[in-house]
């Protein structure tokens, strides 16, 4: 691409044209030569109202490698964290990243603020406004972030963590093991499986429920497939339980993980 003609136009008219595009575009309206890129830090420029906007929204993200901290040590590849606002400021066309680590995989009875919660193929964080008030860590855009941010989703988070819910088998007991205390909500009667409300979703555990409660085996059945066609999940085979009344083991084993309270279970 011939860029002279667009070099000799002022950066008040390159932040005009910026103003006009989408953050893909702008990307790539300074990648076109190392003065935009670099000598203009227009690239700073973008980064600055990219990020924002994802604080604004709550988004989730996670780097696709360790985060190494000077007093902290390692922070693990694919942990979740979200946005602080004020998210950046730059000085000598340095951005620091300002961000807060949620809590995931959390039980219903002790969500709070700034937490994730799963809703099948999405990810929410649990009143956000109220979770931003709280100190972010900062860490440099360039050092730690650039090249390695990825948008978390609910598939990324249970094959990167493991559930402590359901341990990865993706449905639980709605009537053992202290269910009720945790998920008072879901609890029902035993013998048959519920989609996990941790990490499959709370919306799908009491759709889940109400079909029970109202006989729609049918109903649970296609509610099942659904959630493994999209969600990529075991099905278990609820009418045609083994002797001991369990469900067939996961499909594919979990990659790495930890569980909500931060406690290592690496599997390899």
């Amino acid at each position: 691409m011939d860029t002279a003609p667009l070099l000799t136009l002022s950066t008040e008219i390159h932040l005009l044209i910026l103003a006009h595009l989408t953050a893909a575009d702008k990307f790539s309206f300074i990648a076109t030569c190392k003065k935009l890129y670099i000598e203009e830090g227009l690239y700073y420029e973008v980064v600055q109202v990219t990020i924002n906007a994802a604080a604004k929204d709550s988004a989730v993200f996670a780097l696709d490698v360790p985060l190494q901290t000077s007093r902290r040590g390692l922070i693990d590849a694919y942990r979740p964290f979200i946005f602080n606002r004020p998210v950046l400021y730059a000085e000598d066309r340095q951005i620091f990243a300002s961000i807060i680590f949620p809590t995931f995989f959390g039980q219903e009875n002790k969500v709070k603020a700034g937490d994730i919660v799963i809703h099948g193929s999405e990810l929410a964080v649990h009143k956000p406004a109220e979770a931003k008030v709280r100190r972010g860590l900062q860490y440099g855009w360039d050092s730690y972030f650039r090249g390695h941010v990825l948008k978390m989703t609910p598939s990324l988070l249970r094959n990167t963590w493991r559930c402590p819910e359901c341990d990865g088998q993706r449905s639980v007991c709605p009537g053992c093991g202290g269910f009720s205390m945790r998920w008072s909500s879901c609890f029902a009667s035993c013998g048959w499986s519920m989609p996990c409300p941790c990490c499959v979703g709370l919306d799908n555990a009491l759709k889940a429920k109400q079909m029970y409660q109202c006989n729609d085996d049918e109903g649970l059945y296609d509610l099942w497939t659904t959630l493994s066609t999209e969600l990529e999940i075991d099905m278990p085979d609820m009418y045609d339980w083994d002797s001991d009344g369990n469900t067939p083991p996961p499909r594919s084993p979990v990659l790495v993980g930890k569980s909500f309270d931060s406690k290592p279970i690496y599997t390899s």
